[in-house]
């Protein structure tokens, strides 16, 4: 299998090995990354996948609840627009001298 993607360092071609080295290399950052001063901080510096999956699940209620209530207030608008439209229909269609 060859590698067309070129290492924007070098302007060469990465090989396997490279390839292999440089993620390994970028993963050993993450990890630095995400636990340095753990034992200073009780705070992790990224968020985990299972806190993001209950943070995303969170935001969804919220989206429902509102979604929710906007359907109602839309609704609750188009019963009295047309409450207002009987009403102008009534005030049209009436005669204008009586006899």
């Amino acid at each position: 299998m060859a590698f067309t993607e070129v290492n924007p360092v070098t302007g060469k071609t990465w090989s396997r090995e490279q390839l292999w080295l440089e993620y390994q290399s970028q993963s050993a950052i993450v990890t630095e990354y995400q636990l340095k001063d753990a034992n200073q901080s009780s705070e992790a510096k990224l968020v985990s996948w299972p806190d993001q999956l209950s943070n995303l699940q969170a935001r969804w209620g919220i989206h429902l609840k509102e979604w929710h209530a906007v359907t109602k207030d839309v609704a609750e608008l188009g019963r009295t627009f047309r409450g207002h439209l009987e009403e102008l229909q009534e005030v049209v269609t009436a005669p204008v001298l009586k006899k």
